[in-house]
């Protein structure tokens, strides 16, 4: 368990470091428009410590990224590298979609949003673009999606799309009736709303980016109007 002393002391430091109001953090925390943010990046810490739990320590060596992506740097999320060769592999976290959480004909069905949390300007297009091996044009149709090189895999946890937001604005976890029904079905009736939050978050998802690009292959189009080869541009959806 972490020392509350420590955390505390760090709280205040981060707070005298960037003239932060101490009295105010809870608000400032509680604000809808930084709630995303910093649970977006709670997740990374999240899927970090899972890897590190479930790999071999001796093999595997799990790693958080400090990169600032505002330099030209892709937002490296967290990576994985084999220590006896060297292969690395880099891992992209994105939550499901709040409220995104379906009953379908034949299922269930809950949106993962993958995209850039920048859209690329006309500089960055024009030095990407050859790296990434395609025109200029095409990646400014497709200027805040991602391509498989841009990452390994992707990982994803459930919770999300069983959050709402309330009158106020706050995120509250407010799973509806058939979202109810899943979670008791999933994870067993009769647990408290905390248990399954908990569970739900605790649910984690991995796919390979190849898997998600569009291409013939995945039978994955293409919604954006001005894109020339819908059924293989071979970007990742923005959304699924």
């Amino acid at each position: 368990m972490p020392n509350n002393n420590v955390i505390n002391d760090e709280l205040i430091e981060f707070c005298h470091l960037y003239n932060l109001p101490i009295q105010h953090l809870g608000k400032i925390l509680r604000d809808p428009k930084v709630i995303p943010m910093i649970r977006g990046k709670a997740f990374e810490f999240s899927v970090c410590d899972r890897l590190e739990n479930l790999l071999d320590n001796e093999t595997w060596e799990v790693q958080k990224p400090f990169i600032n992506p505002q330099l030209g740097s892709h937002d490296e999320d967290v990576s994985i590298t084999h220590r006896n060769t060297g292969t690395k592999f880099t891992i992209e976290c994105k939550l499901s979609a709040k409220g995104e959480f379906k009953k379908l004909a034949n299922g269930y069905s809950i949106k993962v949003k993958c995209m850039r949390s920048r859209t690329l300007g006309t500089t960055q297009v024009e030095r990407l673009a050859p790296v990434l091996g395609v025109t200029p044009q095409s990646l400014s149709v497709h200027n805040d999606q991602y391509r498989p090189q841009d990452f390994n895999f992707v990982i994803t946890s459930l919770a999300n799309a069983f959050y709402e937001t309330d009158e106020n604005g706050i995120f509250v976890w407010q799973p509806n009736e058939q979202g109810q029904i899943f979670l008791a079905t999933k994870y067993g009736e009769n647990l408290s709303n905390e248990e399954y939050q908990d569970r739900a978050f605790a649910d984690m998802y991995i796919a390979r980016s190849q898997d998600i690009a569009i291409t013939t292959e995945n039978n994955i189009q293409c919604t954006r109007r001005q894109c020339t080869t819908p059924t293989n541009c071979g970007f990742i959806p923005r959304g699924y």
